[in-house]
């Protein structure tokens, strides 16, 4: 079974670079520039993983979108790459929010690929959901 992986970058060329690096997985991506979409795509899909942009622009920024994501009973084993800036304090808030990795979005794609492939080769192929 492939995996699902969503991208959420809200600037097109860094999207593209990140959708070339990751077409080599065994992978259907979805990409969106923004939040609301992001999050309709994520309750509809239910991805393996989130590639997300800390700093999208509108309402709904990444760390908002993060806790969203992790509060859904449905999504919550979803795991979540944030891209984002350097700065400890982001760093340390996102991890509270929810996200399992973050990277430094200037940080090479071989680093997001790296890490994506090394989350969806432990995915299991079935999930039990058992709530009530």
């Amino acid at each position: 079974m492939r995996k699902q992986l969503l991208l959420i970058e809200s600037r097109t060329d860094i999207r593209q670079q990140l959708r070339a690096s990751l077409e080599t997985e065994d992978v259907d991506i979805l990409e969106c520039a923004d939040a609301a979409t992001a999050e309709i795509l994520a309750r509809s899909c239910r991805p393996d993983a989130v590639v997300l942009d800390r700093f999208m622009p509108g309402p709904v920024d990444g760390m908002e979108l993060c806790r969203r994501i992790k509060a859904d009973p449905s999504l919550w084993r979803t795991k979540i790459l944030m891209l984002g800036g350097n700065q400890f304090e982001d760093i340390v808030i996102d991890l509270a929010d929810g996200a399992d990795e973050y990277l430094p979005e200037a940080c090479p794609a071989h680093h997001v690929q790296q890490q994506l492939s090394a989350w969806l080769e432990d995915v299991p192929e079935t999930i039990l959901d058992i709530s009530l």
